[in-house]
């Protein structure tokens, strides 16, 4: 067997990350994103094989943008949850710390349910990363936040309560 192509199977297989290699991964990210290539779907696979090439030469890994992008997808996921909790009726959100709080009793119940046991990572602790994922996928993850329900009538604004029925008629008279 070739030892090029075992070395990249075997480099395409699952793979560890340590926080260093994450801060890495998402720093050199944010900066994508603060020149302004990202696009609105996301990375291209060109910015990911550079996020790679960059943290092998640094770690002297063997990592592929494919890694990387499987990588930025659990960032993803727990970017979305941190969100969720941010939203919780009863969470506080710290913007300065990132740290989503619950007091005892709502933390208590609310990790009493076994689908929230995952939750505990991300409650009453700071969330030193959050900054780079809200940077990186701020606009890319569906919150809901204007989401209508089936009963709401079309042509308004549910956070606004204002109608937008007749704006262009209004336009045309004024």
């Amino acid at each position: 067997m070739d030892t090029e192509a075992s070395g990249a199977k075997a480099a395409s297989g699952l793979c560890q990350w340590t926080p260093t290699q994450s801060t890495f991964v998402l720093t050199f990210l944010t900066n994508i994103v603060a020149d302004g290539t990202k696009t609105s779907t996301g990375f291209k696979k060109v910015h990911l094989n550079a996020c790679a090439k960059a943290l092998n030469d640094h770690f002297k890994l063997t990592r592929t943008g494919d890694q990387v992008s499987n990588h930025l997808k659990t960032w993803k996921k727990k970017y979305a949850r941190i969100n969720y909790l941010k939203n919780l009726s009863a969470a506080l959100w710290d913007e300065d710390e990132f740290i989503v709080s619950l007091d005892h009793d709502h933390y208590k119940g609310h990790m009493a349910d076994p689908k929230n046991k995952a939750h505990d990572e991300y409650l009453n602790k700071p969330l030193p990363y959050y900054g780079f994922l809200a940077t990186i996928f701020s606009n890319s993850v569906a919150t809901g936040q204007y989401a209508k329900s089936s009963n709401d009538p079309i042509g308004t604004d549910r956070s606004e309560g204002v109608s937008h029925e007749g704006d262009a008629t209004a336009e045309k008279m004024g």
